[in-house]
């Protein structure tokens, strides 16, 4: 019977590993260390520790074949690509001009798929920010027309305060801070600890909250807060706007009531 039930997890288990190897990015490697952190932080109840203490043979083996399998499609479509090129570039032209026909209804669904994606973004963001491996990303400008310093590239082991750093500063750059470069002999802890935790707090943030989705939530913030303090009103209670809602209170027989309305009213 025991039996039984690690073989329905066994295939649970492969199941999950595949879905964490498909949404990898390109220039990171899945290792088990980060599997065996996300199973224990996320999937305890599927996956109990006794059942996880006897599995690292068995993750190591199975991401070793998803990599080996993707090499040799890689190997296999670039042997074949060269005589298929002129074919493919002709039907990607075709489906050019279908996508620019399907562009507008595409559109239309955008809002609707919002949700999902924001789901199926945090759990990639659980695999890129536990993953130990390298990743590089080219120089660009800022919003605000400020330099985006240098990504610094991760080496394979890097520490944790390494790794927070590198997470706190793509953090800052998207939000359009300017960063300085970590110096040469200057130690992580102390780049940490000395310039990017003040940075934080110096620009109203979170040193605890770095991640992509709290990039989103700073963004939002400072914006509302800039319309705040151009003396907008962000109350979005349709209730509460002049001429809309209703009263719960019933007024008196004959008596007069003054309703304010909005001198601009939809048309309805």
């Amino acid at each position: 019977m025991a039996a039984s039930t690690n073989d329905e997890k066994d295939v649970k288990l492969t199941a999950l590993i595949r879905t964490m190897f498909e949404r990898v990015p390109k220039e990171k490697r899945l290792t088990v260390d980060v599997v065996m952190q996300l199973l224990k932080a996320k999937y305890m109840a599927t996956f109990p520790a006794e059942y996880l203490a006897d599995r690292t043979v068995f993750l190591t083996r199975l991401i070793d074949s998803l990599y080996s399998a993707k090499s040799a499609e890689t190997k296999d479509f670039g042997e074949n690509g060269n005589s298929n090129s002129n074919d493919e570039d002709a039907e990607e032209e075709e489906e050019d001009d279908d996508d620019d026909d399907d562009d507008d209804d595409d559109d239309d669904d955008d809002d609707d798929d919002d949700d999902e994606s924001d789901d199926e973004e945090e759990e990639d963001e659980d695999v890129d920010d536990e993953s130990h491996s390298e990743g590089t990303d080219g120089t660009g400008d800022n919003n605000d027309g400020a330099p985006a310093v240098k990504r610094q590239r991760l080496e394979e082991g890097a520490s944790e305060e390494a790794r927070r750093c590198h997470e706190m500063v793509d953090c800052l750059r998207h939000l359009s801070y300017r960063v300085r470069k970590q110096e040469d002999g200057e130690s992580s802890e102390a780049y940490l600890q000395q310039y990017l935790v003040p940075l934080f707090q110096e620009k109203g943030l979170d040193p605890a909250r770095y991640s992509k989705a709290d990039v989103r939530r700073y963004r939002v913030k400072r914006e509302l807060e800039q319309l705040q303090s151009d003396g907008a009103d962000v109350n979005l209670d349709r209730a509460a706007r002049a001429g809309r809602g209703l009263n719960g209170l019933l007024p008196a027989k004959d008596a007069i009531v003054n309703i304010k309305t909005s001198q601009f009213l939809d048309e309805e």
